[in-house]
């Protein structure tokens, strides 16, 4: 029972940016220590991570995080001074965000 511990498959893209934003919307989001400590190291404010994922989009097919057994999605977009930035999104059963971590691009 352990080992599957989502209820769902990868969901298209276009479904997991929407319940991402929806997330986001909600206020079920949960940053990881790692997140965090790349916000303050790459000086990327968390209102360039709201606005990307607000904007942005997911290009490629999710990952499989085999330690959490749970979907990762890379969403891409520009920040509010055009920046490119990368962030890695955990769809928590799939009601919270979990980020994992960021980058400019």
């Amino acid at each position: 029972y352990g080992l599957i511990r989502h209820f769902f498959r990868s969901c298209s893209r276009t479904e997991a940016l929407k319940r991402i934003k929806a997330n986001l919307n909600d206020g079920a989001m949960y940053q990881t220590h790692h997140f965090k400590k790349r916000l303050r190291e790459r000086d990327i404010s968390t209102l360039d991570i709201s606005y990307v994922i607000r904007n942005g989009r997911i290009d490629d097919e999710p990952d499989l995080d085999i330690t959490t057994n749970q979907w990762r999605y890379k969403i891409n977009g520009k920040t509010i001074d055009g920046d490119s930035l990368s962030i890695i999104v955990e769809l928590e059963i799939p009601k919270v965000n979990k980020l994992i971590t960021c980058m400019k691009r």
